[in-house]
């Protein structure tokens, strides 16, 4: 039977063999020595026996998700190599963050950062590692599963380049090295659970380069290409066209109820006013090709009063929400909500009856 590989698994191939001579280089434990010439077996070995195998709609969707364990083996191997700390990279590294964040004017301004903003940063982090294995659900979400060997190549380039430096430059993650108060502080909940999650399934040793932060981008960026090439074919296929109006409407607003002050607040408002007339004009051409010529007027005139009558009903709830939780959180789950529906709506198939172009009958 012909052996036919991934390009991501020649990839895993690759680095886990990197490892293995790695660990007859460097001095380590016989028992991590041991331990990583036995994962990176294992890891190689069922890649080939899965290229082996007769193919099946299982073993199919076992060889999708399967990088997804070989990433993280690859990170914990790699903290394996980890004997001590570079004092003095890592004072290099404070002396960058000291030059970056000090008495400076990123330094105020990170200090004047709402709590909300700062609780962001803390969830960003706090979500690396859940990312991967979710960018690439929704990846085969929007139908491309055909390029699952794209989305992993991507991710374990980007992850295990990173990764691979930590042998090399063994630094320690700030939280371990002593520092003064910080300048941006989260909810204690957020910082307790990050504290915890870390815990448990990081190595608690620095990559650098970031291989959660590289592979973070890497993922979002497989997401972003083909979500962008699914918005672009949608734009032209109204009404799914409003849909994706509406979702790209939904960034701008999530924006303008995150923005830290009021000079990016009226940037986001400026891009939020262009988005809603976009989506406007698009929903009124849907309606226009989607209603039969002699209902058009009546049709359009329900349409505006059901608007109307929306914008006022929703002032009402969003002018008790703001007494209740604030303007801030109030805007972004009304983007939030926008995002949720756009995806409900495109889920369900409920436009697809619709023939696009041709007035309904």
């Amino acid at each position: 039977m012909q052996l036919d590989l991934w390009t991501s698994e020649w990839v895993v191939c690759g680095f886990f063999a990197y490892l293995v001579v790695l660990s007859r280089v460097q001095p380590l434990a016989a028992a991590a020595r041991r331990r990583v010439v036995l994962v990176s077996l294992v890891c190689v070995a069922l890649i080939f026996l899965i290229a082996r195998l007769r193919p099946s709609a299982t073993l199919e969707v076992l060889r999708e998700w399967l990088p997804a364990v070989y990433l993280l083996q690859g990170y914990w191997m790699c903290g394996v190599f980890f004997r001590r700390p570079m004092q003095g990279v890592e004072r290099r590294l404070l002396a960058v963050d000291a030059w970056l964040f000090g008495p400076r004017a990123l330094g105020r301004l990170v200090a004047r950062l709402p709590r909300i903003v700062c609780s962001g940063f803390e969830l960003a982090y706090l979500l690396a590692y859940p990312l991967v294995p979710v960018g690439f659900a929704v990846f085969l979400a929007l139908g491309q599963q055909a390029r699952a060997d794209d989305f992993w190549t991507a991710a374990l380039i980007a992850a295990f380049g990173c990764y691979g430096m930590l042998p090399w430059i063994q630094t320690r993650p700030p939280r371990a090295l002593p520092m003064g108060t910080p300048l941006c502080s989260p909810h204690p909940v957020l910082r307790r659970l990050n504290g915890t999650v870390l815990q448990r399934m990081s190595v608690q040793v620095n990559t650098l380069p970031s291989g959660h932060a590289a592979a973070s981008v890497a993922v979002g960026l497989a997401v972003w290409a083909y979500h962008r090439s699914i918005l672009l074919r949608e734009a032209d296929e109204s009404p799914l066209g409003a849909v994706s109006g509406a979702r790209v409407y939904s960034y701008p607003l999530a924006g303008f109820g995150l923005a830290p002050w009021y000079a990016m607040a009226i940037v986001f408002l400026l891009v939020l006013g262009g988005c809603h007339l976009a989506t406007a004009s698009t929903l009124n051409t849907v309606i226009q090709l989607q209603v039969e010529e002699s209902m058009r007027g009546r049709v359009i005139a329900l349409y505006l009063m059901v608007i109307n009558l929306g914008i006022g009903a929703g002032t009402m709830v969003q002018g008790a929400l703001f007494d209740w939780i604030g303007p801030r959180i109030t805007v972004s789950i009304s983007a939030v909500t926008i995002v949720v529906l756009a995806a409900w709506l495109v889920s369900t198939r409920r436009f697809d009856p619709m023939d696009v172009g041709t007035a309904a009958t």
